[in-house]
C-alpha cells in the first residue's frame, strides 16, 4: 500500500490521527499546465499589486489585505491594488474598503486572471490556511512574485523566502508591509531576478514532470 500526500510536510498531520509505516508514504504535488508560450518582458510589468481568489473572512482573511494596503497606499503612491475574485462577502469588503478610504483599489469579478498576472509585479495571499495553493504557482509562472503568510504546511514546497517569493510570519501585517516595501524598493534588475526565479520554481510542478514521477511510482510499486 502507498499513501500519496501532496507534500512531505503533511506527514506530521497524518501522524496525529493515523499510525502509519513511513515507508508507505510518498509525496507528489498537484500537476500544473505551464504556459510555454509566455516570455517575460519585465518592461511590461506595471506598478500593480494583485490578489486573486475568493473574497472571504474565514479562510482567506481578506481583512488583512485591506489593512496592509491601508498602510502601503501612501508609501507607494505610484502603485495600485487589483482584486480579481468574488464570493458572498465581496460587497461587504467593497463597502469596507470605501469606509477605510482606501485609494487605488479595484474589485473585479471572477475571471481569467492571466493578463493580470502578466502585468502585476507581485501577488498577495493572506489566508488563514490552504492545502496546496495552485494560485501561487499560477502567479509565479508569469513572474508575479508571491507574498504569503506562513500559515500552511506545504508553503516551503512552493516558495523559497526572498529567492522566488516572500514568506511572512503569521499573521504579522507589519512584517507583510515591510516585505512588500523591501521588494518594491529593489532595483528593477533585482526585482527581475526574483521574478525569473519564481518562473523557474513554477516549472517544478509542470504536468510532465509530475506525471513522470507518478509513472515511476507506479512502475516501482
Amino acid at each position: 500500500m502507498k499513501i500519496v500526500l501532496l507534500s512531505d510536510f503533511f506527514r506530521d498531520d497524518l501522524k496525529s490521527f493515523y499510525d502509519f509505516n513511513p515507508k508507505c508514504i510518498c509525496a507528489l504535488p498537484n500537476p500544473f499546465c505551464i504556459d510555454e508560450e509566455y516570455q517575460l518582458d519585465y518592461q511590461k510589468k506595471e506598478k500593480m499589486i494583485l490578489y486573486v481568489g475568493r473574497i472571504n473572512t474565514r479562510q482567506k482573511r481578506f481583512q488583512s489585505l485591506l489593512n496592509i494596503w491601508k498602510r502601503l497606499q501612501n508609501e507607494l503612491p505610484d502603485y495600485r491594488l487589483e482584486i480579481v475574485g468574488g464570493g458572498p462577502e465581496k460587497e461587504l469588503y467593497e463597502n469596507l474598503a470605501h469606509e477605510m478610504r482606501l485609494k487605488r483599489i479595484t474589485f473585479h469579478d471572477f475571471q481569467n486572471p492571466t493578463e493580470y498576472y502578466k502585468k502585476a509585479v507581485c501577488s498577495c495571499m493572506t489566508s488563514n490556511y490552504e492545502g496546496f495553493s495552485m494560485v501561487l504557482i499560477e502567479a509565479m509562472q508569469y513572474g508575479c512574485v508571491p507574498f504569503v503568510f506562513n500559515s500552511f504546511a506545504s508553503l516551503p514546497d512552493i516558495i523559497d523566502d526572498k529567492v522566488n517569493g516572500y514568506v511572512i510570519t503569521p499573521f504579522d501585517e507589519g512584517e507583510y508591509v515591510q516585505k512588500i516595501k523591501e521588494f518594491i524598493l529593489l532595483s528593477k534588475k533585482n526585482k527581475e531576478i526574483i521574478s525569473v526565479k519564481a518562473m523557474e520554481k513554477s516549472r517544478e510542478f509542470d504536468v510532465r514532470r509530475v506525471g513522470q514521477r507518478w509513472i515511476e511510482l507506479i512502475d516501482n510499486y
